[in-house]
């Protein structure tokens, strides 16, 4: 499976926007899983994607709060797998991309 993507939302500065290719299979995906690193380097689940979707805009606070506990400007590193009847995937490469900084070393609280 290819790297996920991971970056800024282009209208709100406090939205990561994630995209994928799907896994090639011969059977339909039913979900797809990704996970992120928080601040001590422990990989984490987020919430399980149903279906075959193939891009999830997700709200930056989310990675600053417990168990990730990151800030503006940290590397947000995470990576994805895809199941269907037969199992899951192997896990995507990694990839990175720095968590916005909204002004003043801080995402804008108007838009959380």
């Amino acid at each position: 499976m290819d790297a996920i993507t991971i970056s800024p939302n282009r209208t709100f500065c406090s939205k990561q926007q994630m995209s994928w290719n799907p896994a090639i299979s011969c059977r339909p995906l039913d979900k797809t899983q990704m996970q992120c690193k928080g601040k001590d380097g422990i990989y984490t689940n987020l919430p399980i994607i149903p279906g075959s979707f193939a891009a999830w805009t997700i709200d930056v606070s989310h990675f600053l709060k417990s168990p990730f506990a990151l800030q503006a400007n940290d590397d947000l590193v995470c990576r994805i797998r895809s199941h269907n009847v037969n199992g899951w995937s192997s896990w995507s490469n990694e990839n990175t991309s720095k968590l916005p900084d909204c002004g003043n070393g801080q995402l804008n609280a108007r838009e959380l």
